[in-house]
């Protein structure tokens, strides 16, 4: 199941998606913009969340599913 959270103040607003997959490791993650990736039809949220959002931590020691993420209005 995913969750998300949403919050809005006139200064941010505020993302926390929340899923019950496993976790993984984020640097064994193929990179969607090499040459043999592009075709494919799947791996471009990380790349799409690192685009679009000011502040991505890596996943909490405590739950490795949980992205905290926010981005200036």
């Amino acid at each position: 199941m995913l969750r998300l959270k949403a919050r809005a103040t006139r200064e941010a607003v505020e993302f926390v998606i929340d899923d019950d997959g496993l976790s993984f490791d984020i640097t064994t993650i193929p990179d969607p913009t090499h040459l043999a990736n592009l075709a494919k039809a799947s791996g471009r949220g990380l790349l799409l969340i690192n685009a679009f959002m000011d502040d991505v931590p890596p996943p909490l020691p405590a739950c490795a599913s949980v992205y905290p993420m926010g981005s200036p209005q």
